[in-house]
């Protein structure tokens, strides 16, 4: 039940390094602080902490026993620089990029990035498959919690949307704390999104959860379940358009042929007055 993880601090290249030690009953204490604020003690965030210089005797190596954690320092840090990269996305055109691809009429095809196998991908899938629409799904497998994720993020992102099966990307993700969704606030992912060949929906985390992903994408949806509905929705709006496309198409054939109907009755009454007539006319020239 022990945590043992490195402080490090890069400055210029020049990496400074002390260990940590996180004992149980102090990491029993402050896990309702942390889940209150929705932070993890994860690999690459900035964190605050405070605790007691521990040097281990026997090799004289020095270390810090951690006593307490500042969540509100992660919190702050974590929106600053989210607001950076916004800025530097803005200021480049990449922020809306995506959102003036060209979504096809009829989008079949899903490139679907998320973790095989997880809550997220059920629900998307379950949602897809009850829909009844002929729907053909690409799935790539990915990290999407941790080191290396954004990476695998992005790098399935580029992939789905070169190819030509693909209509749009769908990146889903369940919900978890807003440590475990620092991956969806990366800038390398971001611009992946804004630069992809085909539109990008996205379901990541819950209701309240928004990431920098979300922000650049085509289509925001709040989750995996709501992502699916939006591209469901996209097929049925086509379909209702094509029901009153129909609707009206048979109401102008029905009333042409009405009009047509009754031109040829006029015609037909205009050849029996006339065809009357010229047997009168013929009888009395033979009659003369």
């Amino acid at each position: 039940g022990h945590c043992y993880f490195d402080l490090i601090e890069d400055s210029d290249g020049d990496k400074s390094v002390v260990s940590v030690k996180l004992f149980r009953g102090v990491r029993q204490a402050l896990a309702g602080k942390l889940r209150d604020h929705q932070v993890e003690i994860v690999s690459g965030v900035k964190v605050r902490i405070r605790g007691t210089p521990d040097v281990f005797a026997p090799s004289g190596s020095f270390g810090f026993k951690m006593s307490d954690i500042d969540p509100r320092f992660t919190l702050g840090d974590l929106a600053a620089k989210r607001q950076e990269i916004v800025d530097r996305l803005k200021k480049d055109g990449s922020y809306d990029r995506n959102k003036t691809k060209r979504l096809p009429l009829v989008p079949l095809g899903i490139g679907l990035v998320t973790s095989m196998g997880s809550a997220a991908h059920a629900d998307f899938m379950k949602t897809i498959e009850q829909s009844g629409i002929g729907f053909h799904v690409l799935l790539c497998d990915v990290r999407v919690q941790g080191e290396g994720s954004a990476a695998s993020v992005a790098a399935a992102v580029s992939h789905l949307g070169s190819l030509d099966a693909v209509d749009l990307v769908a990146v889903v993700r369940g919900g978890g704390s807003k440590t475990d969704l620092a991956a969806f606030d990366d800038e390398s992912l971001a611009r992946a999104i804004a630069a992809c060949n085909k539109p990008v929906f996205t379901g990541i985390g819950h209701e309240v959860d928004t990431s920098i992903a979300d922000e650049v994408a085509f289509s925001w949806n709040k989750t995996p379940t709501a992502c699916a509905v939006a591209i469901i929705d996209r097929i049925l709006q086509f379909t209702a358009r094509v029901d009153v496309a129909v609707q009206r198409m048979s109401t102008l054939v029905l009333t042409a042929l009405a009009a047509g109907e009754r031109r040829i009755a006029d015609a037909a009454g205009r050849l029996r007055t006339l065809r009357t007539a010229a047997l009168q006319s013929a009888t009395a020239r033979i009659d003369l």
